[in-house]
């Protein structure tokens, strides 16, 4: 069985399309961090936050959407929850919900403005879309199914 191994020995990520939360917040950090610098320097803003500002949530339980970046006025902070399905769809929504956090910050005063909502989904949507490219140089995920499906379906 192949399987990726993190720094303590344990198989995080296997055929059986288990994606665990280190591994997902791995893989979103290494895309991220082949970006523009300008992006990876804001992701790492929210990234270094993650254990106090990012909630994974069981799918169907706690959030309308399968994951959403919220704005708090009364903390002045933003915060990020994703479902966890623990499979690679956790990991286009965490690259999402994260582009909508690079663009509150790199534009504080667009975000979250129901106007300029469309503004906000063009830059994240286009973060997940490359997110799938840089995901295809992982071979340990070539034979993941719903990878395969992902890929087919962008074809289109």
């Amino acid at each position: 069985m192949i399987a990726h191994v993190d720094s303590i020995g344990d198989a995080i990520y296997t055929p059986e399309n288990y994606i665990s939360q280190d591994y997902n917040f791995e893989l979103v950090h290494d895309f991220y961090k082949q970006t523009n610098p300008i992006f990876f320097e804001a992701f790492q803003k929210f990234f270094n936050e993650r254990f106090t500002h990012f909630k994974f949530t069981k799918p169907g339980e706690g959030l309308f959407y399968s994951g959403g970046t919220y704005y708090s006025h009364t903390a002045n902070e933003l915060f990020i929850a994703v479902n966890d399905t623990k499979d690679l769809d956790v990991v286009d929504l965490t690259a999402h919900e994260y582009g909508h956090a690079i663009n509150y910050y790199l534009h504080p005063n667009n975000s979250f403005i129901r106007a300029k909502a469309h503004y906000d989904e063009i830059t994240s949507i286009f973060m997940e879309l490359i997110c799938f490219d840089f995901l295809d140089t992982k071979p340990e995920l070539m034979n993941d199914v719903n990878f395969q499906r992902k890929n087919y379906l962008l074809l289109f």
